[in-house]
């Protein structure tokens, strides 16, 4: 089974440019890219959103660090709340 979800743009980018499973890219907007993804793959983009949610002590001094940290939790909110509306488990395989 497949699902629709819109993943802020900028963690969105970042996630893609390091080439992580996305998922099939439906649609480019303003602020979200819209993707057609497995359970496997949100599974992915919840994982990669997590470890990026909390970028406090971790030392990181690129720029942009707090933009991508807002975003990937906007990315875990997203994800979270379509498995708790479809009933899929955080538990199971991640895309490979």
């Amino acid at each position: 089974m497949k699902y629709v979800i819109e993943i802020p743009k900028c963690f969105a980018l970042d996630h893609g440019q390091r080439d992580l499973p996305t998922g099939q890219c439906l649609k480019v907007l303003a602020r979200t890219i819209r993707y057609r993804c497995t359970a496997p793959e949100l599974r992915e983009w919840l994982s990669d959103a997590e470890h990026y949610s909390d970028c406090a002590g971790r030392g990181w001094d690129f720029e942009g660090a707090l933009g991508m940290q807002s975003s990937a939790r906007g990315t875990v909110k997203r994800i979270t709340k379509l498995f708790i509306e479809r009933d899929i488990s955080r538990e199971g395989p991640i895309a490979d």
